[in-house]
Parts: structure tokens; C-alpha cells; sequence
């Protein structure tokens, strides 16, 4: 389940809708599909990837899928709106071999539904290049499909959580 991360060192993301902030470091070498980042880009839209490439796409995809974006980590990729409410904040906690990265959506506002909100949690792992997901909140309007999983650089590899490829959530 999604637990706060106490203690100081955040740094918050202020993002508009449909945005992204690249070239955010991880603090470390994180390996995904095989090859090595230091860096990556968090989406207004609650995916963080390891391309520029379609890193402010509102559309969540089926995973995998050639079309950009590829090669990212779909919290829960949906049309969010940060400036609409809510905080989205980013550390690299801990001491080598064993470090983590954090990313945090605290109640951000969905595009299209007052009162629609996401709290999700994504935590990537030194070493073990262990990934981790928990979301506490998750609204999705009546319409609007999103996205949970992994996808490589091509697009042609990728891994869904069951009943959130691309569908509503319930």
C-alpha cells in the first residue's frame, strides 16, 4: 500500500497540463530492460519515463506499443491535471548499494472531474533494479481508460497489472 515518505530533501515538480520534467536525476544507475539510466522524466499524466519522446501524452496506451511514449513506467497513466490540485515531489533516499528513488502524485486532479483525484506512489530500487507501485487513490471517470506497467524502449516489450491495460479502472 502507497505510505508517505516522511523527512526533508523533496523536491517538488510543479507541472501544467499535459507537461513533463526531464532530465531528472535518480541518484543512481537504475537498469531497465537491460540498459543503465541516471535520469529520467516524470509526466503531468502519472508515467515516468526514460525517453523525451511522447512524455507528455494524455492518451494512455496499450501495453507494449510501438508509438511514443515507450521506455517509461506507468504509475497510472491517465489525463491528470497537477495545476488543478495537488503536489507531485521526487528523492533518492538511502546509502549505496542500497538506494531508492522516489516519485509522489499527492492528490492530483483529474482533467475532466472535479473531486477525481490520483495518490500513487512508484519506488525504484539500486541493485536489485526492483520496481514498486502503490496508489491509495486512483478515481477514473466514467469515459477515461488508464494505464499500469512497464514498457521497454521499443515498445515491444511490456508488462501490465492485471485489468489496468488500457481500461477503466473499478
Amino acid at each position: 500500500t502507497y505510505s508517505a515518505i516522511a523527512g526533508t530533501g523533496w523536491t517538488n515538480v510543479t507541472l501544467a497540463d499535459d507537461d513533463a520534467r526531464t532530465a531528472v536525476p535518480l541518484g543512481f544507475s537504475f537498469t531497465f530492460f537491460g540498459i543503465p539510466y541516471t535520469a529520467g522524466v516524470i509526466s503531468s499524466n502519472g508515467f515516468f519515463a526514460f525517453s523525451t519522446s511522447g512524455s507528455t501524452s494524455w492518451t494512455p496506451q496499450v501495453l507494449p506499443n510501438a508509438s511514443a511514449p515507450n521506455n517509461l513506467i506507468a504509475l497510472v497513466w491517465n489525463d491528470w491535471l497537477p495545476p488543478g490540485g495537488g503536489t507531485i515531489r521526487y528523492k533518492s533516499i538511502g546509502t549505496a548499494p542500497n538506494r531508492s528513488y522516489v516519485l509522489q502524485y499527492n492528490g492530483i486532479s483529474h482533467y475532466a472531474t472535479a473531486g477525481v483525484t490520483l495518490t500513487t506512489q512508484m519506488i525504484i530500487k539500486e541493485g536489485s533494479n526492483c520496481i514498486e507501485i502503490h496508489t491509495s487513490q486512483a478515481g477514473n471517470p466514467s469515459g477515461y481508460l488508464a494505464t499500469m506497467g512497464i514498457e521497454n524502449n521499443l515498445g515491444n516489450i511490456g508488462y501490465f497489472v492485471p485489468g489496468r491495460n488500457r481500461q477503466a479502472f473499478t
